[in-house]
């Protein structure tokens, strides 16, 4: 459902501050992405302790762009989910004002390639906790471009799907051995 949800928002590459943005936003993750990408990152928040973080980097064929790059990284604190969605089906040559050179990200997939290109977004929008609110709460990690970091409640998210996760996002405490 996170990665269904996940939509980003063309921003104003001249001014950098959304004056310009898309209204309607567009997805970040195909049908085929979300087979390919869900389990592997269920699998990884799993894995994690309350202080890890679970990243992805994919790759895709463009036919006008070339190769473009989809990376970010996602992470549980409390009850909340931290997406940041670094960069969305973004070119390696994208306009960039930092380098001169197309970059080979793979192993940095929280670094953006062009950095004011996008916003993200949620859908639906009642799951999203504002930023502002988000800052005042213990947990709250800050990310170099907080347009691109989506601060989900969990609890909310759950209710959104009409049920339960099919799988625990943290680690289960092991049950203690039944007494004889």
């Amino acid at each position: 459902m996170v990665l269904r949800g996940v939509r980003v928002r063309g921003r104003d590459v001249v001014g950098g501050f959304g004056l310009f943005s898309d209204a309607a936003g567009a997805s970040v993750f195909s049908s085929r992405d979300v087979v390919l990408l869900a389990p592997k990152l269920s699998e990884a928040l799993k894995k994690a302790s309350p202080k890890d973080l679970a990243t992805f980097y994919v790759v895709a064929p463009d036919s006008n762009l070339g190769a473009v790059v989809t990376s970010g990284g996602l992470f549980v604190r409390k009850d909340r989910l931290y997406f940041i969605l670094a960069n969305a089906r973004t070119s390696p040559g994208s306009v960039q004002y930092e380098n001169t050179y197309t970059p080979d990200l793979r192993d940095q997939p929280l670094l953006p390639i062009a950095r004011f290109k996008f916003t993200a977004d949620f859908s639906p929008n009642e799951v999203r906790i504002p930023h502002a609110q988000a800052k005042r709460e213990d947990g709250y990690e800050r990310y170099l471009d907080e347009s691109k970091m989506l601060v989900l409640d969990l609890s909310r998210l759950f209710a959104a799907s009409g049920g339960q996760p099919a799988a625990p996002v943290m680690p289960a405490t092991p049950a203690s051995p039944p007494s004889p």
